[in-house]
């Protein structure tokens, strides 16, 4: 995207205050359009940043009582809660890796 130049300030007409100031404002609006040269200040505005929303993500409950078997006195899982929650895990492993990408992305379109 590209800004029109700002114009010249006015030289009459204006008082010594209203001059600081209306070169004030010149000033910072040049440095946030990038006009003056550094991009370090650049504003981002509409349209840049084009990371997609995140959807609902995809782990469950974790679904594991432990009161499958009881092997010497104590509870155990069953095979089908072990396998639910390697499953869920899984998933929320990947949810986390999407999250990472997107925050990643959007840091990247922040930072140019």
């Amino acid at each position: 995207m590209a800004f029109s130049a700002m114009p010249g300030l006015p030289t009459s007409g204006v008082s010594d205050q209203e001059l600081r100031l209306l070169a004030a404002v010149k000033q910072n609006i040049e440095e946030l359009t990038g006009q003056l040269g550094n991009t370090g200040y650049n504003a981002v505005v509409a349209g840049q940043i084009t990371t997609a929303q995140i959807a609902n993500l995809n782990a469950q409950d974790v679904n594991i009582s432990g009161s499958g078997y009881t092997i010497s006195g104590a509870s155990v899982a069953s095979a089908a809660d072990v396998v639910s929650l390697a499953r869920n895990v899984q998933q929320l492993v990947y949810d986390v890796r999407l999250l990472r990408d997107t925050l990643n992305t959007l840091i990247g379109q922040l930072q140019r």
